[in-house]
């Protein structure tokens, strides 16, 4: 196949690309979060296989890029291997696409240009008909949040998007070219920046200002520098009154939700310091996070830290999370690859320039969110990884031996991934079945174990179908592998339920405390160790968890702390204080 045309196919494929992050596919665990990895990783298999049968070439050129892709495939496959899932096979996925791109070396722009104005008027759309109500949210908290399950996902997708466009704005501005294109491109933006404000994304938003900011720059340079030579002591004071307005402005749209981040990167610094060299491995921050929580809030918390904490298993910060799983060497390999993000010298073009725009977007968004448990953004700054390495400077330039291995070794992997993606979605499906029959053999469950042993779902249910079937020596078995994986104050509060039908007592009342413990604000457990104390006859103790259950304010008064308030009523009735009873009431009432 000529050059021009398996460059054509391989930019067409892909336009595809971002078009399978808008897709919603019902019957897998987590819809919202796994539709995407399903339906890009069918792409980017098919970006692998054309890559390694249909593009000749008789040269690879090695790179600076290609040594940080390789480590981050290594690191890929341990996670696979440790916690096989769909997010972990996804991520497997992306050195595919990489290595894809870069055997093509080069696109045509004009197409992925075209595939993400697409996405990001359809993802637009999305969030017009859930606002007025013409679609569900996938979230019972927030209105909008597009085929994500929370809006910061939903923010975060189109700003990387909308990332990808502005560079090709910034250049057709400034050379008066491409009226058609840029029409297009602009609609496509002034419809999308109404949503993402309706999704109060704070991190999307400073994400998506650098982005446009460094565009800017970058297509006035030489503007740009001569005014900050002309006007230098007025911008340098300005800019610092500029910045703290604008963070003020965000930490007052959302202040608990600021807070929280705070206390959660407090509580992540005592994890460094504890393993500051070999951190906690992979899957370290989520399998350990709660229990650091929980010690924290019980030895020095404040009164505002205990009501803020809320279970979490994400950092919202990516250089924090790097740091607690993989210690030093995980973050100093972060921040070279930022450096030469940042500072790697290439060609001067429009590829190159929206490449660097896009990872430096994810970055940003990085330092308050998630982006690496974020399917569709990892695959496009893969995307604009690859890219920028083919207008590198190649550091060696391999022949056509080695040419030749890399095409085989691209469609042998490319083919594996495939056949581990039919079967695990295949076990999904099944997993999916057994939820649903309540008298399912539960050993069953042990066979999908190999494809799914690392998702939170896979565990849940291996403990929900022994809970239906009053297995409660098994129930507790498999509890205790699941809070091993991913603690959280629910699976204690499930925990101690098992011990208490075992009666086993002092397990139960330690299990409720550890859930308290892990989120204070949570009146489940303590609801449950109230009844507890009463059962076996320690009155005072369930005197004094009911009253307090009854007269602190809740984060959100729903129907199960009405449920809780009216049981506490009705089981205490006449032993509570008037005065207990009437603050619990005013409470209700606001």
């Amino acid at each position: 196949m000529k050059r021009e045309h398996s460059i054509a196919g391989m930019s067409i494929l892909l336009a595809l690309l971002p078009t399978g992050s808008v897709v919603y596919m019902g019957g897998l665990c987590y819809p919202t979060h796994s539709s995407s990895i399903v339906c890009m990783g069918l792409v980017i298999l098919f970006i692998g296989l054309y890559a390694a049968c249909f593009v000749r070439t008789d040269r690879f050129r090695f790179a600076l890029p290609d040594l940080f892709a390789g480590i981050v495939a290594i690191v890929a496959a341990g996670c696979y291997l440790k916690y096989p899932g769909l997010l972990s096979l996804g991520s497997l996925c992306l050195p595919v696409l990489y290595a894809g791109i870069r055997r093509v070396g080069k696109i045509y722009p004009f197409f992925l240009l075209c595939g993400t104005a697409i996405t990001l008027v359809l993802l637009s759309l999305y969030g017009y008909l859930q606002y007025f109500r013409l679609l569900p949210s996938h979230s019972s908290y927030f209105p909008v949040t597009g085929p994500y399950h929370n809006p910061a996902v939903y923010a975060g997708v189109m700003a990387i998007l909308q990332s990808v466009l502005a560079p090709y704005l910034g250049v057709a501005f400034r050379c008066r070219q491409g009226k058609g294109v840029v029409r297009g491109i602009i609609a496509a933006v002034l419809l999308a920046v109404p949503v993402l404000l309706l999704t109060e994304a704070r991190a999307a938003w400073v994400a998506l200002g650098v982005s446009v900011a460094y565009t800017f720059f970058y297509a006035y340079r030489y503007t740009c520098a001569s005014f900050f030579r002309k006007y230098r002591r007025a911008i340098l004071c300005a800019a610092p009154v500029i910045l703290l307005s604008g963070g003020l402005v965000c930490y007052q749209l959302k202040p608990h939700s600021a807070d929280g981040r705070l206390l959660i990167w407090k509580v992540s610094l005592r994890m460094i310091k504890e393993k500051p060299l070999t951190g906690f491995g992979i899957n370290g921050f989520p399998a350990n996070y709660m229990f650091y929580q929980a010690r924290y809030l019980a030895a020095e918390g404040t009164a505002y830290e205990r009501y803020l904490a809320g279970d979490t298993h994400l950092a919202f910060n990516e250089p924090v999370r790097i740091t607690v799983e993989y210690g030093v060497g995980g973050i100093l390999f972060y921040l070279l690859f930022v450096g030469w993000v940042l500072t790697f010298p290439a060609k001067r073009n429009v590829v190159s320039h929206t490449a660097r725009t896009v990872l430096l977007t994810m970055l940003v968004w990085g330092l308050f969110a998630y982006p690496f448990r974020v399917f569709p953004v990892m695959a496009f700054s893969t995307v604009a990884l690859a890219c920028l390495a083919n207008q590198c400077k190649p550091l060696r330039v391999f022949h056509r031996s080695f040419s030749r291995a890399f095409a085989a070794f691209l469609f042998l992997g490319s083919a594996l991934l495939g056949c581990l993606g039919v079967s695990t979605m295949q076990a999904y499906y099944r997993l999916q079945a057994l939820a649903r029959q309540p008298a399912a053999d539960v050993r069953e469950l042990d066979t999908l174990r190999p494809l799914m042993k690392g998702e939170p779902a896979y565990g849940y249910i291996c403990c929900l179908l022994p809970d239906r079937q009053k297995q409660d020596r098994l129930l507790k078995e498999r509890l205790d592998a699941y809070i091993h994986m991913l603690p959280s104050p629910a699976a204690f509060v499930w925990k101690g339920d098992v011990h208490r039908r075992l009666k086993e007592y002092e397990e139960a009342e330690a299990a409720y405390k550890k859930a308290s413990e892990m989120v204070p604000a949570l009146q489940a457990a303590r609801g449950r160790l109230t009844f507890l104390y009463h059962d076996l006859g320690r009155e005072e103790e369930a005197l004094r968890l009911a009253e307090e259950l009854l007269t602190e304010k809740v984060k959100v008064y729903g129907f199960d702390t009405h449920a809780l308030r009216l049981k506490l009523k009705k089981t205490f009735e006449g032993k509570l204080n008037n005065c207990f009873t009437k603050k619990s009431n005013a409470y209700e009432k606001k």
